[in-house]
């Protein structure tokens, strides 16, 4: 798949990704949300890390850290956001199922991207 590509794929994932946790919740959805919450943050922030060093033409080390990085900061900053609105609420818990989510989703990108030095 072409660079531009993966690149746009990406934006696209972080978009929805900032909807899906950040916009209100209600209903069936609510109660799925909350059985799930901790996989969910979990799965969509290794998602973003796993997209993020995808959308690399090869993958070096300060990539590789920077996916986990920039990924667990995202993680983080949906958490305080979450925490500011009304509709929402933030938990240490959903941060650090976020910071395993951008560890497992850039190691599992590797296999894909070239490596350098």
């Amino acid at each position: 798949m072409r660079l531009a590509v993966r690149r746009t794929l990406f934006y696209i994932y972080v978009a929805l990704v900032l909807i899906a946790t950040l916009a209100p919740l209600s209903g069936d959805i609510l109660h799925a949300a909350a059985r799930y919450d901790k996989l969910a943050h979990l799965a969509l922030l290794a998602g973003v890390a796993f997209l993020m060093l995808l959308s690399k033409d090869s993958a070096r080390r300060q990539d590789i850290v920077a996916a986990v990085v920039l990924t667990a900061v995202l993680a983080g900053a949906i958490e305080l956001v979450q925490g500011i609105l009304p509709f929402r609420s933030a938990e240490p818990w959903d941060f650090a199922a976020g910071v395993v989510g951008a560890a497992a989703g850039t190691f599992a990108a590797l296999p894909f991207v070239s490596k350098q030095k």
